[in-house]
């Protein structure tokens, strides 16, 4: 199954995909970048259906101005994306040459098909985006993303938790804070599949994608690297927080690349397109992914000594190596943070805590 979701806030669509394929045939010690260790031991011997198969890629720019987001049974997710691309990759359409080829299309190929298009129409200085859905959407009035919508095995959950969010701090404008606003809701569903593998066991989640409309064309976050620290703190010793686990995203052309460690091992992933030949990219130390990035998501799950578990994060957009660096030190990854968010996240605890 999957998670599917579109927000819109500040004037600027954001789309966030899961990249997890399952089946009842799927392999339960199947290896994921948030459990290295593979999915085993988190599929109780009663969950039937649903075991991890593959990672794919699950949204997809057509043309500069027409993207779609797709979800439901593979072999209809890849007819309709084949589709759209014959019609649309070198054309970008009007808002009534769109409906009438989604239309036409067979309503065979799409009973398990969940889609969700977004054609921006720009009229000089001005973008309006047009959506249209195949499949169960659900919608969602917003006070930080404005509306929502949300597909697939993950939608409750995508929702439930963005009922809560209330924004973020630090945003310098409209972009940078529809950005990070978007990731650090994604940081609480990072957090939570690491630790409890919940959203596996619903049958979605292992990465996700985010894609965004800037200017005149969609665009994908192309490089970002994700850290998860675990920790407590106690009223006399403070916080103690250690790096738990870290993965870097970046495209090579259309395929994605997630390089991933933990305190024991480290792998790395190859996402492609559901329409593409799968071809193994080799990497050796020279081309690996390095860690760093100019885009972090910092993630934490602190336990308080009254048994809460606080789950602050930042998300920190072109950064210099000013707040976060990271190093490969023989053979072992270094991280560093400035004192100034170790402090803030102090501050907050004793805050809850008073």
């Amino acid at each position: 199954m999957t998670m599917l979701s579109y927000t819109y806030n500040q004037g600027f669509p954001v789309i966030l995909s899961d990249i997890l394929f399952t089946s009842d045939k799927g392999v339960r010690d199947f290896s994921l970048p948030t459990h290295l260790d593979g999915a085993k031991r988190l599929i109780d011997n009663n969950f039937a259906t649903g075991s991890p198969v593959d990672l794919r890629q699950k949204v997809y720019i057509i043309n500069e101005r027409l993207c779609l987001v797709l979800g439901g049974r593979l072999d209809q997710m890849y007819s309709f994306l084949n589709y759209m691309q014959a019609f649309f990759e070198n054309k970008v359409p009007s808002s009534k040459e769109l409906n009438e080829h989604l239309n036409a299309y067979d309503k065979d190929k799409r009973d398990n098909l969940l889609a969700l298009i977004v054609l921006a129409i720009v009229n000089g200085n001005t973008v309006e985006f047009e959506i249209k859905t195949l499949g169960n959407w659900r919608k969602e009035k917003h006070d930080i993303f404005s509306y929502i919508f949300s597909g697939g095995s993950g939608s409750n959950d995508f929702l439930s938790t963005a009922r809560d969010y209330s924004g973020g701090f630090g945003h310098t404008n409209g972009f940078n804070k529809a950005i990070a606003q978007n990731l650090d809701l994604l940081s609480k569903f990072m957090e939570f599949e690491v630790t409890s593998a919940d959203s596996i066991l619903n049958r979605w989640g292992a990465g996700f994608e985010m894609t965004y409309f800037y200017f005149t064309k969609f665009k994908k976050l192309k490089e970002y690297t994700y850290i998860l620290f675990s920790g407590t703190y106690d009223k006399n010793a403070g916080l103690s927080c250690q790096p738990y686990a870290v993965m870097k995203y970046k495209y090579f052309n259309d395929i994605l690349i997630i390089r991933a460690a933990n305190d024991k091992r480290e792998q790395v992933f190859q996402v492609n397109p559901i329409n593409r030949e799968y071809k193994k990219i080799s990497f050796n130390d020279s081309n690996l992914p390095d860690y760093q990035s100019r885009d972090f998501i910092l993630g934490y799950i602190i336990r308080l000594p009254n048994g809460q578990v606080y789950l602050p994060s930042f998300v920190i957009l072109v950064d210099k190596q000013e707040n976060v660096k990271l190093k490969v030190n023989n053979g072992h990854l270094e991280i560093t943070t400035k004192e100034s968010l170790t402090i803030h996240i102090e501050n907050e605890i004793i805050k809850l805590l008073t």
